[in-house]
């Protein structure tokens, strides 16, 4: 089970492929819990940082606004902490 751990890593260090795997991976519950909050909030990321998934775009259109909201924000939140975050 150590793929998704290298997954969060490498989405967590800002590698926008890694945050749409990631995302990809909440929404279906693939090897890690499925959580529609944390497939938009990584979403949010990968697309902020140029990644194109029109497939993963609808699939989270499709969720409900409060979730969508939620995970919008802890993206804000999340991209708010790791520019204060000094680069290792």
């Amino acid at each position: 089970a150590k793929a998704p751990a290298y997954m969060r890593s490498a989405a967590e260090k800002g590698i926008p492929g890694a945050q749409n795997r990631l995302a990809h991976m909440h929404l279906e519950g693939v090897r890690v819990a499925k959580d529609a909050v944390e497939a938009v909030k990584w979403r949010t990321l990968a697309k902020s940082n140029g990644i194109a998934d029109d497939a993963l775009d609808t699939a989270l259109a499709k969720l409900p606004k409060e979730q969508r909201t939620k995970g919008e924000t802890a993206a804000a939140e999340w991209s708010d902490k790791a520019q204060v975050l000094p680069n290792p």
